[in-house]
């Protein structure tokens, strides 16, 4: 995916298991591919078990 070069911030959003997360991490490889600094912000309530547990997955999955 292509970004602007100006581009300082890029706002992701969408409904319930929409795949932001997805594009959001495209997006963020991308841009540090190209740039080399990245700053990737990701928010999130955790309002029941299902949600902690998706929550702690995306967690996990940006540490590798």
């Amino acid at each position: 995916m292509a970004y602007s070069e100006r581009a300082k911030l890029i706002f992701v959003c969408g409904g319930v298991r929409s795949g932001k997360n997805a594009v959001g991490e495209t997006l963020a490889a991308d841009m540090r591919k190209e740039k080399g600094r990245l700053v990737y912000i990701a928010t999130a309530q955790r309002t029941d078990t299902e949600m902690e547990k998706r929550i702690i997955k995306h967690q996990n999955d940006r540490e590798r």
